[in-house]
């Protein structure tokens, strides 16, 4: 007599939910700074557009593969958001690769993560954020001046690379959000990819010192490059969707707030970088300034849902962002979100209809 088919497996608790949300969010950054530090190393050989050229190649190739995308019935608006999401990229990987051929690994990453911080800043016109944007800038004080004193280590042709890093990041959070609002699923992100790609792979053919054709003809680096897109974008990409589907997004923009940190401790093992206290505390500001005006924004978040001000706009958000994204994209209107009478309407209706909540997968299907 066989068997009685197995009961479906229990849920998971709350607890371990955020746990296996907390190990993918880590594990994330921690593949993307190892796939950094690879690249890194593979630049006395290719080049920082070379390299670049050659991630971007195999990260859309390997995200192309996995999801399959189905672009057919795209429309006009949507694949202009997909171009402006591919420049965006575009800059966010080339500048941040050029920058970290100069500049220690930890600090070109600590620089980029000032452009979401201080735009969300600027953005919510809160006078506490002022305190933490203060901080940031303190941090960069202190980079600036030990570059001064350390020229050798660190080169201000760098900073300049990792400062328009930060801008390309703020845009990217922009255009992600208004594809996620567009194009269900990843196939906008996947597309994105193959559009940044085309737009670096005549870079390393036009700039002296990189030499793209190499992986080409040695099978030893064509390896490195197809780990090094794994590493950098493939995994990153698909361990950042799972953990903003098991975390609330302020949980998430902490950890992520960690990044700086991870990248100086892969620094120091995989590339001998050194990291003395000076840039240890200006890393510390600045992870300091981003868990701040992420707490920030979560408590008035929260007063104003006490207040009855606004319900929250989580399960209206396309895609996967973060407490700061999500922040940046509802203040410059980036996305359309539902008005005061939609959200009262839909509110009534989930009341009329016990144990069916709303999620961002009810909007995505």
């Amino acid at each position: 007599m066989s068997a009685p088919a197995s009961a479906s497996a229990p849920a998971r608790s709350p607890l371990a939910t955020q746990g296996l949300g907390m190990a993918y969010a880590i594990g994330a950054i921690i593949s993307m700074q190892f796939g950094s530090a690879l690249a890194k190393t593979m630049m006395g050989d290719l080049g920082a557009w070379g390299v670049v050229a050659l991630r971007m190649i195999t990260s859309s190739l390997l995200l192309y593969l996995f999801f399959r995308p189905q672009v057919r019935q795209w429309t006009r608006p949507q694949w202009l958001a997909v171009i402006v999401l591919g420049v965006a990229l575009f800059g966010a990987n080339a500048f941040f690769y050029v920058a970290i051929q100069q500049v220690p690994l930890a600090i070109a990453v600590a620089i980029e993560f000032m452009g979401p911080l201080v735009l969300a800043t600027v953005l919510s016109r809160r006078k506490l954020d002022l305190v933490w944007v203060a901080l940031s800038f303190t941090g960069m004080a202190e980079l600036t001046a030990d570059s001064q004193a350390n020229p050798e280590d660190f080169a201000l042709a760098g900073v300049f690379f990792a400062v328009l890093t930060a801008i390309s990041r703020a845009a990217y959070i922009l255009a992600t959000e208004k594809v996620g609002a567009s194009i269900p699923g990843m196939g906008g992100m996947v597309m994105g990819n193959i559009v940044s790609t085309l737009l670096v792979l005549p870079f390393p053919f036009f700039i002296t010192g990189n030499h793209l054709e190499k992986a080409i003809t040695d099978p030893a680096l064509l390896g490195l490059g197809f780990v090094m897109g794994l590493l950098a974008s493939a995994l990153p990409a698909l361990g950042e969707v799972s953990a903003l589907r098991m975390l609330p997004s302020n949980v998430y923009s902490v950890v992520l707030s960690l990044e700086p940190a991870f990248a100086a401790i892969v620094g120091i093992f995989m590339l001998a970088e050194n990291t003395g206290l000076i840039r240890w505390a200006a890393i510390a500001l600045l992870i300091s300034a981003s868990i701040g005006i992420t707490l920030s924004h979560a408590r008035a978040e929260r007063a104003a849902l006490a207040a009855g001000k606004r319900e929250s706009i989580e399960p209206y958000l396309p895609g996967a962002v973060d407490n700061i994204g999500a922040g940046i994209a509802q203040m410059t209107g980036a996305i359309e979100l539902p008005t005061p009478e939609q959200v009262a309407a839909d509110k009534a209706r989930r009341q009329d209809t016990p144990g069916k909540t709303h999620s961002r997968t009810d909007e995505e299907g």
